[in-house]
């Protein structure tokens, strides 16, 4: 066994260096893939949190809406993970106003 190591010690040594290069190349392209995934993924986190607040806005600045407040209207927004939401508004004397 010495013998083939002392002999072969220059194609083992090559061989190895040629396995640890892949190991780290592997390792690097999955922390690209993984930033690559993060970065994706916190720009349709931003986009759907920017949808989300501007149509929050666009109810509460609505003139329609703060009326129905005034009157004693009941509301509640459920606001879904994927961005989408539900406005449930029911005035008084069993009207319902939709935005």
């Amino acid at each position: 066994m010495i013998e083939f190591v002392t002999k072969y010690w220059q194609v083992i040594l090559s061989f190895a260096t040629l396995g640890f290069l892949w190991v780290y190349i592997i390792k690097e392209e999955r922390k690209q893939n993984r930033r690559i995934y993060q970065a994706k993924r916190n720009e349709d986190v931003s986009r759907i949190s920017d949808g989300v607040a501007n149509g929050i806005l666009t109810v509460f600045t609505n003139e329609e809406f703060l009326q129905a407040l005034r009157d004693g209207a009941y509301v509640k927004i459920d606001i879904n993970v994927d961005g989408s939401q539900n406005i449930v508004i029911a005035g008084s004397q069993n009207q319902i106003l939709e935005i």
